[in-house]
């Protein structure tokens, strides 16, 4: 593998599993700042009540209570995305197990590691919506709510209603899992669902259905489901942006101590490493130690102090 010149060595190890995906390393960053400027000029435009108008209206929503779009696509897919989770959990918890550790360990990091930044992106969401103005469509004015609809940074009415409906929360059942996609590059051949063909369109085709579902609910506006996704999006880049850290401060090579890491998948940003990383190192010869002369005894044996 041919090694670009300025980088570190633990993100020259992460690139050569990564394949096409490291030829451009910035497409996380500018992935989730096109999703929060999509989201921002589709409220601001009128997209969201656009398209919200075309399944629902001042008689409200006929596809709320329906049973394909809240008992499967919402119900549903949030007891599948717990029945994964603890699945994920058994299967970690398991590893460490003296039965199974010979073979579930190699398993351990990716699924570990799936498992923590799912439930950071959920958390992430959850709080953002606990503080958030914004309130759903369906009790909004245009569709037979109380409240008043305000865009996103406009000035907020005197009653824009109970709030906490901004990002989807709903996105993130799907969208929360995204760090699947990172831990099957950054462990290639160590993620159990790694061999699985089409893995990788059924989680899409899950999480964007069932994210654009509330919008046919009137649970959310567009808007709310892009800034889900891109929350979730940020936070797994950043957790895999610090495993980069962490491996390449632990794979260096002996003697080197590179001053930057900016090890992470779709991303790279330059981390500074702790202790004696944040200085440029220089390669010392290794010392060797001083040999005493040895002092002989009267009778010929030698003596060392």
């Amino acid at each position: 593998m041919i090694r670009r010149p300025g980088l570190a060595w633990g993100e020259a190890q992460h690139m050569r599993s990564l394949g096409p995906w490291a030829r451009a390393p910035w497409f996380a960053p500018a992935g989730v700042a096109a999703l929060l400027l999509l989201a921002f000029l589709g409220n601001r435009l009128g997209v969201d009540l656009w398209l919200s108008r075309a399944f629902g209206g001042p008689a409200g929503f006929a596809w709320r209570e329906h049973w394909f779009t809240a008992g499967l696509l919402h119900e549903g897919a949030r007891h599948l995305s717990l029945a994964a989770g603890a699945a994920l959990l058994l299967l970690w918890l398991a590893s460490w197990l003296p039965a199974w550790r010979g073979r579930l360990q190699p398993l351990r990091a990716p699924v570990g590691f799936v498992l923590v930044s799912a439930v950071a992106a959920a958390w992430a969401v959850a709080t953002l919506k606990h503080r958030s103005l914004h309130s759903c469509p369906w009790d909004l004015q245009p569709f037979g709510g109380m409240h008043e609809f305000f865009p996103l940074f406009g000035t907020v009415p005197a009653d824009p209603g109970p709030g906490q409906c901004l990002p989807s929360g709903h996105a993130s059942t799907g969208f929360m899992w995204t760090g699947a996609l990172y831990a099957a590059a950054r462990w290639p051949g160590r993620a159990p669902w790694a061999p699985l063909r089409g893995w990788r369109g059924a989680w899409f085709a899950f999480a964007a259905i069932t994210s654009l579902a509330q919008v046919v609910r009137g649970a959310h506006f567009l808007s709310h489901v892009l800034i889900g996704v891109a929350v979730c999006w940020a936070v797994v880049w950043l957790a895999d942006l610090g495993v980069g850290v962490l491996q390449a401060w632990r794979r260096r090579p002996a003697g080197a101590a590179p001053a930057l890491a900016p090890a992470s998948l779709l991303g790279l940003l330059p981390v500074p490493l702790p202790g004696r990383a944040l200085r440029t190192a220089r390669a010392r010869p290794a010392r060797r130690p001083a040999r005493r002369a040895a002092r002989r005894r009267p009778g010929g044996a030698a003596r060392w102090p």
